[in-house]
């Protein structure tokens, strides 16, 4: 079944396949991160910006995000303690 997602992006990609989304998906799933993808075409391309400027990461809530670490930090803290 074909979402909204993959209509908007088909064009955009090798062979009707979003090869980024292939390799990234299993590799966070392994290290216990959820992925969301968003289309930023127009939000972070088209309006002026890049990629990079639509990117973020969820941090705790209450606490500066610069003293906050990721959940990925934390998930690499642990296994390499």
């Amino acid at each position: 079944m074909r979402t909204d997602r993959d209509r908007r992006t088909a064009r955009r990609v090798i062979g009707g396949k979003d090869i980024l989304a292939e390799a990234v998906t299993p590799a966070y799933t392994e290290a216990r991160t959820r992925v969301r993808y968003l289309d930023d075409w127009r939000t972070h391309y088209v309006f002026g910006g890049e990629v990079h400027c639509g990117s973020d990461t969820i941090r705790a809530a209450g606490t500066r995000c610069w003293n906050s670490p990721t959940r990925t930090e934390l998930t690499v803290h642990r296994r390499f303690k």
